[in-house]
């Protein structure tokens, strides 16, 4: 069943620069891909992707205003960042396109799957 608010009941991480993350829910995520709602250390609604890219190659992050997109290349994460708190609804319908979107894909393709996907 979808959520309004996936993040809720998560709370603030021990330190900057880490999150509070939970696998989003087999209803949603019928494959159960390595998915994550999470929140930033700011208290900022997340969607963390975990891929595999060996060997890594770089691929061209988009930029917005108020999402941010970092590539963790240590963690071979990808998260997706609100960072305008009004747009939470509208950034709940992007993270849900994503999670669609990565269904079935393979966990070394999902990187670039991401991309292209926001």
């Amino acid at each position: 069943m979808m959520t309004e608010n996936p993040w809720e009941g998560l709370g603030r991480p021990s330190a900057e620069g880490e999150y509070s993350a939970r696998l989003v829910s087999e209803d949603i995520n019928p494959s159960g891909v390595q998915i994550y709602w999470a929140i930033s250390w700011y208290m900022r609604p997340s969607l963390i992707v975990d891929y595999a890219c060996e060997p890594w190659r770089s691929v061209k992050i988009p930029s917005f205003r108020n999402i941010r997109v970092t590539d963790h290349r240590e963690s071979k994460s990808i998260v997706i960042e609100l960072l305008d708190l009004e747009l939470t609804k509208k950034f709940l319908v992007v993270c849900n396109d994503v999670i669609a979107t990565l269904q079935g894909v393979p966990l070394s393709s999902r990187r670039e799957r991401v991309v292209f996907a926001i």
